[in-house]
């Protein structure tokens, strides 16, 4: 079978099983990168032959896919910020809107002799974590990064990361409830930042089966209360914080007013709300007093 015939069949299996159009070519492309043929590959030789041992391959992933098991899960792995992740059902799957959350968090701090003191609550994968200090290395900026998390599986999966992107010591991984593991080192931080469940209980049984069957639930939705963890870093991250010291979150839309306004209070500054590239209000950012 060539190239071209192969993306077409696994292009219309996906569309098939309900993906928009777009998300159906960008996926296809995926799928045929992971059996060995390079998106310049697939451009330019669309008459390059596909072995048995690859349709099936292919055949194979789509019979996953089919029941809506995500991609990322199914290959195992998910860029981000030039990071390649691996992801498994213990780890929410990295979103573009993360990436956003951390290139705000970069265009925004300091450069600064010393290290800059770094914290990410809810790491999972470790993306975030591992993208700022990926990036700061190459700034040539010196920084110190904790990462924490309850789920010793994720912190398992984030510390395999680190390995996997060259950044074994540029973390350190803590595994604790809240900002527990934070406090407990006495840290005086330049950076609080963190993407915590905050899909509203009841949204989250609306979500696309994608999400609903085969993500974390407990790294999507904080429960009853959806500003759970909003709350907790209102009330504790003034602490941690330096004076001056910046917050920046993830947050769910529906809820950034009320969101913010756990932030307006003797203990923070500057509190703003900012869109994502879709227009939808998606971050804050906040400065300790």
């Amino acid at each position: 079978m060539q190239l071209a015939e192969a993306q077409q069949k696994i292009e219309r299996a996906l569309l098939s099983f309900g993906l928009e159009a777009s998300e159906a070519e960008a996926e296809t492309r995926w799928i045929l990168d992971h059996l060995g043929f390079s998106t310049l590959t697939q451009r330019v030789s669309p008459g390059q032959l596909l072995a048995p041992l690859q349709w099936e391959q292919a055949q194979a992933l789509l019979a996953r896919r089919q029941v809506h098991e995500p991609l990322q899960y199914i290959l195992g792995n998910q860029p981000f910020c030039g990071l390649l992740l691996k992801v498994t059902p213990a780890v929410l799957i990295p979103r573009p809107e993360t990436e956003e959350l951390v290139h705000l968090a970069l265009n925004t701090l300091p450069v600064i002799a010393e290290a800059l003191r770094i914290a990410d609550f809810g790491t999972g994968s470790g993306a975030i974590a591992l993208a700022l200090a990926q990036e700061l290395q190459k700034r040539r900026q010196a920084s110190q990064i904790w990462a924490s998390d309850l789920s010793a599986a994720a912190l398992a999966l984030a510390a395999e990361n680190a390995h996997l992107n060259h950044l074994n010591e540029a973390v350190i991984f803590l595994e604790g409830d809240g900002l527990a593991p934070f406090l407990a080192l006495d840290l005086e931080l330049d950076l609080l930042i963190s993407n915590p469940p905050y899909v509203p209980l009841a949204q989250w049984q609306t979500l696309a089966p994608e999400v609903q069957l085969y993500e974390p639930q407990m790294a999507l939705t904080p429960g009853e209360d959806p500003l759970r963890f909003y709350r907790l870093l209102a009330e504790q991250g003034p602490h941690l914080l330096r004076s001056g010291g910046q917050l920046w979150l993830e947050l769910e839309a529906s809820l950034a007013s009320e969101t913010q306004s756990l932030f307006l209070n003797e203990d923070w500054v500057q509190v703003r709300l900012l869109p994502d590239f879709a227009g939808q209000t998606r971050f804050l950012n906040a400065l300790r007093v």
